[in-house]
């Protein structure tokens, strides 16, 4: 099932059935979320946070850190939304239940380029 995501003002597309469980910007240059790729393909994370900046800020593109949990995503954003760490990849990667990190300037394969 095809998903459209809300970032503010303006929205992704997704081929899969995908759940934002939590949200929050900064402005126009940076977003946070956490998703839930309900059918995700094989071999692909399931629950994901994905942190984007725009292209001239000082880390661009679509950081994406994967979990082995709704809870424990869910905790790890929270980290970042309640104590307010801005550099958080090594913060992540020390959090219950982290699988990994990709970082890319293009599109991430749970939404459309399109």
């Amino acid at each position: 099932m095809a998903t459209k995501i809300s970032h503010g003002a303006y929205e992704s597309r997704s081929p899969y059935d995908v759940v934002q469980h939590e949200y929050a910007a900064a402005g126009a240059y940076a977003y946070i979320e956490v998703l839930e790729i309900v059918d995700a393909p094989g071999g692909q994370p399931k629950y994901i946070i994905h942190w984007y900046f725009v292209p001239n800020s000082e880390s661009p593109g679509h950081h994406c850190y994967s979990f082995a949990s709704l809870e424990d995503a869910i905790n790890a954003w929270q980290i970042f939304y309640f104590e307010q760490r801005f550099h958080t990849r090594d913060r992540f990667n020390q959090q219950i239940g982290y699988l990994g990190y990709e970082h890319s300037l293009d599109t991430p394969w749970f939404y459309d380029p399109n």
